[in-house]
């Protein structure tokens, strides 16, 4: 413990240095070191506490050694980030990460930064870049070889030794990098060393329906393996609208259609059975002809015994008529049952004429493919 002049207490842990002498202007114009601090606070450019009401500023608290072991702790307030590029057209835009410190180690979770101030002026200081923060436990190998990797709030871009880009979507993540909601991530692209292009969008577990793959253009998405662009993209939507169209008005005329069929191969049916006994009443009728043909003979009663023969068969003949007549009305009716079908296999033709019209409604007007010319 150590008494200063004025009977103040100075605590052991604590010593007494000689000062350079300059004043805190002389100070605030001479600060021409790199320093390390962590952003504490943040200024938007619409509020009043911003100096350029532009640009994101931020209080960056820097822990300051003078060279002689003392060590205090200054605040540089306002300060504003590098711009990369430092054009109008050209630029670079992040925020970093403000987290309050952590009460066991001392250290936050916060954005650890390197701030110089432009002509060693302590309220021009501008936020250059970052250090290693030390809970970072991400650990480099030998075998990555060389590689370019970063990540914010969740996007992770990877170039790796074999020139492979792979970005992967993790979702937005807490200071300590933890994901806030991992059934939101997962979705990827990648070009890879073998040419490939592969792309993943991960589905949401709370919806029934997946994600969706989503590109959106204004003149169209055309892909070319190297052919003639010739192919155009089908729009499934439109096509199976007009598609069901068709299906709906064929249906009831096909239906129409096995009906009429059906009844036509029944009567030609029971027309086969009409013509089949006919033609055995037939049979019999020339077999009692012939047996009257026998008796018509001298004596006269040959005729005479004849003559009822004769007249039982021509009744036979009589009656094989009818039904002859009779399945002539059936093949009559069954052909005009199949003349009917005319018109239906005409309506059905005209349906598929009118799907095969609108051909062109089917095929995207700016969408398409090129054929590979290896088929």
């Amino acid at each position: 413990m150590s008494l200063l002049s004025d009977g103040s207490v100075i605590p052991s842990f604590l010593s007494i240095a000689q000062g350079e002498g300059k004043s805190g202007r002389e100070y605030s114009l001479s600060d021409t070191s790199l320093r390390v601090g962590e952003i504490v606070a943040a200024h938007n450019p619409n509020t009043s506490k911003s100096t350029s009401k532009k640009k994101m500023e931020y209080d960056v608290k820097v822990m300051y050694g003078n060279g002689e072991g003392a060590i205090s702790t200054i605040v540089y307030r306002n300060v504003q980030l590098a711009n990369l590029f430092g054009g109008v057209a050209d630029f670079f835009n992040w925020t970093p990460r403000i987290e309050n410190l952590d009460l066991k180690t001392g250290i936050g979770l916060g954005s650890r930064v390197l701030i110089l101030c432009i002509n060693g002026n302590s309220r021009n200081a501008y936020i250059i870049g970052g250090v290693p923060h030390p809970d970072d436990k991400k650990q480099q190998k030998k075998e990555d070889g060389h590689n370019l990797e970063f990540e914010f709030n969740g996007l992770n871009a990877k170039v790796n030794k074999d020139g492979d880009l792979i970005v992967t979507h993790k979702s937005a993540t807490n200071a300590d990098g933890s994901i806030k909601d991992s059934s939101k991530s997962g979705a990827f692209f990648s070009f890879t060393k073998d040419g490939k292009i592969n792309l993943s969008a991960k589905a949401n577990i709370y919806n029934e329906t997946p994600d969706k793959f989503e590109i959106k253009t204004t003149n169209g998405v055309k892909i070319n393996p190297g052919g003639i662009m010739s192919q155009a993209f089908v729009r499934g939507t439109i096509y199976r609208q007009q598609e069901d169209i068709m299906h709906q008005t064929i249906k009831p005329l096909l239906l129409t259609i096995t009906t009429l069929l059906t009844a036509a191969s029944t009567q030609i049916i029971a027309t086969g059975g009409l013509v089949a006994a006919a033609g055995v009443t037939v049979t019999a009728a020339g077999g009692t002809l012939s047996t009257a043909g026998g008796l018509h003979k001298i004596p006269v009663v040959g005729p005479k015994i004849a003559a009822p023969i004769v007249q039982a068969t021509g009744a036979s003949l009589n009656a094989t008529g009818t039904t002859l007549t009779s399945a002539g009305t059936t093949l009559t009716s069954a052909g005009s049952t199949l003349a009917s079908l005319a018109p239906l296999f005409t309506q059905i033709q005209i349906a598929i004429q009118l799907f095969d019209s609108l051909s062109s409604e089917y095929l995207s007007k700016k969408h398409e493919f090129a054929e590979s010319p290896l088929g």
